[in-house]
């Protein structure tokens, strides 16, 4: 069995949800936009999302966007 590299925060949202244009209905954006913070570094997602996304999926906001919020 070989391991799989590490999901970035885009890849667990959309995972969690189906898919990322599950996700991005659901979050009233286009596909192209979940893609765009694909592309971008680390797969994060952005700051004004991360509490809907969190919600909707159950993941914290500390997998979601660790820069910003960190573990106490």
């Amino acid at each position: 069995m070989t391991e799989n590299k590490e999901l970035t925060p885009v890849d667990k949202a959309a995972a969690a949800v189906g898919s990322q244009t599950e996700l991005a209905r659901r979050l009233g954006l286009s596909r192209q936009s979940i893609n765009r913070w694909k592309s971008r570094g680390h797969g994060t997602i952005p700051r004004k999302y991360v509490s809907a996304v969190s919600e909707m999926t159950g993941i914290p906001r500390t997998e979601l966007m660790p820069d910003n919020f960190s573990p106490e």
